[in-house]
């Protein structure tokens, strides 16, 4: 299973923007009434209404989260606006993408053991499964055959060279991020 492609995130991301902008001025709220507890928002025009009252059976954090939702809906948009800012800014300095691969810039080297926990990662057989799918070679039935495929998409000899060298321990990290992506996304 995959999950959404980079088209849907951002059909996604314009319509929680359109919402949010058609929200402008809003403040969402608990509140307690009549032995219960309610979403309420206090819309701009001054208007108060209650969105949705929560059962007993509900939980603190499932209620602080959906409380939460428009505030942290705000947050991640301007979260994401001044990563855009910054992305712009590098590419226009020339910045962006010089740790692309084949490039000759120095990478800053990071602390852990990388070499560890990649062997870690060669003992899940989830990670099989992500090396099967999104690398080429074909299934990826054991450790052996992991450890080999790693080592063929990271471009290293051994795995000694995810805490010596640069450019590897960064593809290393790039991999693991996007395994764990794959994860999440239900693979």
């Amino acid at each position: 299973m995959t999950g959404p492609t980079l088209e849907q995130d951002k059909r996604r991301m314009l319509r929680l923007a359109d919402i949010v902008a058609g929200m402008g001025g809003d403040a969402w709220t608990q509140a307690f009434a009549d032995g219960g507890c309610g979403l309420i928002t206090r819309r701009s025009t001054g208007e108060e209404v209650t969105i949705c009252t929560f059962t007993a059976d509900a939980l603190p954090g499932e209620i602080e989260l959906l409380v939460g939702a428009l505030d942290d809906t705000i947050l991640f948009l301007r979260a994401r606006a001044r990563a855009v800012e910054v992305l712009r800014a590098l590419q226009a300095s020339g910045e962006a993408g010089k740790d692309a691969p084949g490039d000759q810039g120095e990478l800053p080297m990071r602390e852990g053991d990388f070499a560890a926990n990649a062997a870690m990662h060669l003992n899940e057989r989830p990670f099989w499964r992500f090396l099967a799918e999104t690398t080429p070679g074909g299934p990826v039935d054991s450790k052996e055959l992991a450890d080999h495929r790693l080592k063929q998409e990271l471009g290293i000899q051994s795995k000694s060279e995810l805490n010596e060298k640069p450019r590897a321990q960064s593809a290393w990290i790039h991999m693991r991020g996007s395994y764990q992506l794959w994860k999440r996304n239900g693979g």
